[in-house]
């Protein structure tokens, strides 16, 4: 419910929600959690500037060109706003990492994002798709995905601790992508009492097509 009402709070806003993959960068497979985030964090930063640094003109080139630069950087806008990942480890094989984002910002084109992945540590196979805007459904269905890969963790936890260095943490989100969080969603569906205390349930995850059928139930 979280990354739903994060995509719904989103159309609230006007802004447009983009569903992303990304791969791991090595060439073994050998990325941990760590290296993941550290990779993340680089690639957020890139596109909150508005892409990578302007190279600036060297010493010489006159007071001009030197404005020109200073005008193109502040003329910058920023190509992410609010994500949430999720981290996935690959069952088969040598259950390399992935990173699934949703995340709002402005349109960026394929190639120049996969370029942008590599160079934070990034694969360059990078796939970006747009969650139609204002539709419900489309929604449900690519939070659905989010929450599948959150629930199929339990088969590669052991591989997940293995690829961790410090922690495990497989869900993570920008402050603003639903203010509030899990804490709030809770409150708002009634599972966290008046008082701050949690119901005990039981709880049952539910994950469904994006058409209100269920397509797998797992007791929490």
């Amino acid at each position: 419910m979280l990354f739903e009402r994060g995509i719904l709070a989103a159309f609230a806003r006007g802004e447009r929600v983009r569903f992303l993959t990304l791969t791991d960068g090595s060439k073994r497979g050998t990325m941990t959690v760590h290296d993941l985030s550290e990779a993340w964090e680089n690639l957020a930063r890139t596109l909150r500037r508005g892409g990578p640094p302007l190279p600036r003109p060297p010493k010489g080139s006159g007071k001009e060109a030197q404005a020109k630069w200073r005008r193109q950087c502040k003329a910058r806008k920023p190509l992410l706003s609010e994500y949430a990942m999720v981290l996935e480890v690959g069952l088969t094989g040598q259950g390399r990492l992935h990173a699934h984002v949703l995340f709002t910002g402005r349109y960026i084109k394929q190639s120049r994002l996969s370029a942008w992945a590599k160079q934070a540590g990034f694969g360059r196979v990078v796939d970006i798709r747009e969650v139609p805007s204002g539709d419900a459904v489309a929604a449900a269905a690519y939070a659905a995905k989010l929450a599948s890969y959150v629930s199929n963790q339990g088969k590669a936890v052991a591989n997940l601790k293995r690829l961790s260095r410090v922690r495990i943490r497989p869900v993570r989100k920008s402050h603003g992508w639903y203010p509030g969080g899990l804490r709030k969603v809770e409150d708002e569906l009634g599972i966290r009492k008046a008082g701050g205390s949690k119901d005990p349930g039981p709880w049952v995850l539910i994950t469904h097509d994006g058409k209100g059928r269920a397509i797998r139930q797992k007791r929490l």
